[in-house]
């Protein structure tokens, strides 16, 4: 939430508590959002069942198509290191991909990437993964787990979808304004353009460039204002 909000968009938390609640309000308010961010803690290898029941009611959605296009992530938590939390990020793959979403990986290099005592706890994406946010938790209140390094990994992928889905809305080609044929490296933007980006979770889970532009041949750059 934190990193959505440091991007300049708005975040709303859509809090799924449980098996017995009416989710379809939360379909609706998902299919209002530039970007839904996913997150579960992983059970049994896989995502909580709140989270799959909020999944299957989605199917409306689908019919209409009313999430293309949207930006798409997703973060797990789990008491193990590893526990199969890739599994669980492919389900959030796969229900994205049948809605037609664009998928935002956490754009952040393994943590480790120096060697093994770089993925301390205070390492940022320690766990390594690119598919989306992970992080690992002990047995004990969320002021103390899970690590800096992990909470700041979260932090950073939230600013990262935020920013993904403000230049997806900024731009006409790439939200399907067929006038347009190009598109120039990004300069700064300001996000607060984007609708809210939401974020649907089991509770039971415990930069912009400023490089100069590319070259394009004989079209002119656009969007990415």
């Amino acid at each position: 939430m934190d990193g959505v909000a440091s991007a300049g968009a708005t975040p709303v938390l859509l809090k799924i508590e449980g098996l017995t609640q009416n989710v379809d309000s939360l379909v609706d308010e998902a299919s209002k959002a530039d970007a839904i961010i996913s997150g579960s803690p992983t059970y049994m290898g896989d995502v909580s069942a709140p989270l799959k029941a909020f999944f299957e009611a989605s199917s409306k959605a689908r019919v209409t198509l009313g999430w293309k296009d949207k930006v798409a992530g997703s973060f797990t938590n789990g008491l193990t290191v590893g526990g199969n939390k890739d599994n669980t990020l492919g389900s959030m793959i796969v229900l994205a991909m049948q809605h037609g979403m664009i998928w935002v990986g956490t754009g952040l290099p393994p943590g480790n990437f120096a060697g093994n005592s770089m993925a301390a706890p205070e390492a940022v994406n320690r766990m390594s993964y690119s598919l989306g946010a992970v992080t690992q938790s002990d047995n004990a209140a969320p002021d103390v787990t899970p690590p800096a390094g992990d909470k700041e990994t979260a932090r950073l992928y939230g600013a990262h979808a935020a920013k993904v889905a403000a230049r997806l809305k900024a731009c006409p080609v790439l939200a399907g304004d067929a006038s347009h044929t190009a598109i120039a490296r990004p300069s700064p933007i300001d996000c607060s353009a984007a609708r809210p980006i939401l974020t649907a979770f089991s509770p039971s889970s415990s930069e912009t460039s400023t490089a100069p532009p590319s070259r394009t041949t004989r079209l002119k750059p656009m969007c990415w204002k």
